[in-house]
């Protein structure tokens, strides 16, 4: 089991998004050079206005009050710094194993893989969020017939007429982000790097051109990037990037947490409230997944990579007498501290998931989640 192929430092070739795909990734592969690279895509990146652009745009789900303090930029710098974590933790739990896997010496190239990965991820997203995605395909939908002079609904051996429809309506961040960062800015990035946004979404299948069918998770635009992308990394046709894997855990961790967050500012839920629900929600969730004997006291969770263990409601109840000891009404305090003991439990939870779950990462499983490999945190997120 050897991670170093999918850390190749390959770069696409000026005016060729489709290089040799036979490439020795032992012969060719340098720890050295991959952070090189990968430092010059994290300069390029965080110089390039998408980027600054998320400080304009506001952030899911908090377009009400205090919309003016949430930006999909602080969501994304929330998103990196929980995938540096998961990372670091990952590592620790690995020790002198991480040789046996090939991941030795590459903790600083995985940690900027993941924190660049963290930063593309919002790019590609339009104002509002998931309502702007919505308007941007019902528009479309609407619209299409008077497209390309097509009229719905379409005839069947449309083949190119179709795959354009199915583009157009079905609006992806993340290729969209894939599609900015590498067109509209002209930025090329390192194979491995563009590969951390093939992610959680689903696989598009469609019928190509010639007949017969193509499954990717970018455009049709960008289908030539994302074969070279696969051929180098050794990556399947519908696998995901070990580093994709991570990613995805930080934005499930800080989208959540955020969310509670706006909840609780607009003043629909008060803290206390919110612990009480947070506690009848997981016992139920328990319940759901075949363990109605679980109790909120159970130590289950660790939240320092430590043998000692922790209880979700005495987790709570810490972060809630925290807050009212002291006895402050700012309730940015009170989510300081569920972050301390949900965010550091979830983080850790996730490296564990990492490490007992190798081979099919290094594989690129579609369908694993670090978050959901365990009954007692697939409860609490669905509690959240």
């Amino acid at each position: 089991m050897d991670f170093r192929r999918r850390f190749h430092p390959c770069r696409p070739l000026p005016g060729d998004r489709c290089p040799s795909l036979a490439v020795d990734g032992d012969a060719a592969f340098s720890v050295a050079t991959l952070e090189r690279r990968l430092e010059k895509d994290r300069t390029r990146v965080v110089h390039s206005a998408s980027l600054r652009r998320l400080q304009l745009l506001p952030q899911q789900g908090a377009v009400l009050a205090h919309a003016s303090q949430r930006r999909l930029l602080s969501a994304s710098l929330e998103r990196q710094q929980m995938g540096r974590r998961i990372v670091q933790m990952v590592y620790r739990k690995l020790g002198k194993r991480a040789g046996d896997c090939g991941l030795d010496g590459l903790e600083d190239a995985f940690i900027c893989l993941v924190e660049v990965g963290s930063l593309l991820r919002d790019i590609g997203r339009p104002p509002f969020g998931q309502a702007g995605e919505l308007a941007l395909c019902g528009w479309f939908d609407s619209h299409m017939s008077a497209l390309g002079g097509r009229q719905l609904p379409l005839a069947k051996d449309d083949i190119q007429g179709a795959a354009l429809l199915n583009e157009l309506c079905r609006f992806d961040a993340q290729a969209q982000a894939l599609r900015t960062i590498s067109k509209q800015e002209g930025i090329s990035l390192t194979h491995v790097q563009g590969a951390v946004l093939l992610g959680e979404q689903a696989v598009w299948r469609e019928v190509g051109d010639d007949g017969r069918g193509r499954q990717g998770y970018c455009y049709r635009a960008e289908s030539d990037q994302e074969t070279a992308m696969r051929g180098v990394l050794g990556l399947g046709q519908d696998h995901r990037h070990p580093a994709s894997y991570v990613v995805d855990a930080a934005e499930v961790i800080a989208r959540t947490l955020s969310r509670l967050e706006a909840v609780v500012e607009r003043g629909l839920i008060d803290p206390t409230s919110l612990v009480a629900s947070l506690k009848q929600a997981y016992v139920e969730g328990l319940a759901r997944q075949g363990e109605p004997w679980a109790s909120l006291e159970e130590r289950r969770f660790s939240r320092h990579g430590v043998v000692r263990r922790w209880s979700l409601g005495g987790m709570l109840d810490w972060a809630l007498r925290r807050y009212e000891r002291d006895n402050v009404e700012e309730l940015g305090r009170f989510f300081h501290y569920l972050r301390l003991a949900l965010g550091r439990t979830l983080v850790n939870h996730a490296a564990d998931a990492f490490v007992a779950h190798l081979e099919n990462i290094r594989e690129g499983q579609p369908q694993l989640r670090l978050l959901s490999a365990e009954v007692g945190c697939r409860a609490l997120l669905e509690a959240f």
